[in-house]
């Protein structure tokens, strides 16, 4: 018999791996929130499946989302500004 090597598998945590950052900045805490739930391209954080094309796609509606979440809040005229890198092997998305 030759050797045999086992290893444990992975616990959820460990293999879940975001495929895409999202940071929004320059909010304070409940506008940050809303806009944080209204980003759409936050589902497809641990998607694997998540082909390039859904994440620019998702990424370039982003600012509209961020603009009408902040409204309840009486923001009315915000400027988002929008940056989309791949760094390593998943993407950062960052709102300002």
């Amino acid at each position: 018999l030759g050797n045999l090597a086992l290893s444990a598998p992975l616990t959820a945590a460990e293999s879940r791996v975001d495929q895409v950052r999202v940071t929004l900045r320059g909010l304070s805490e409940a506008p940050r929130a809303n806009a944080l739930r209204a980003i759409a391209l936050r589902a497809l954080r641990r998607d694997p499946n998540a082909t390039p094309a859904q994440i620019e796609r998702l990424h370039r509606r982003a600012p509209a989302q961020i603009r009408a979440a902040l409204e309840p809040f009486g923001y009315y005229h915000v400027e988002v500004e929008a940056s989309l890198a791949r760094v390593g092997g998943r993407y950062e998305a960052v709102y300002t």
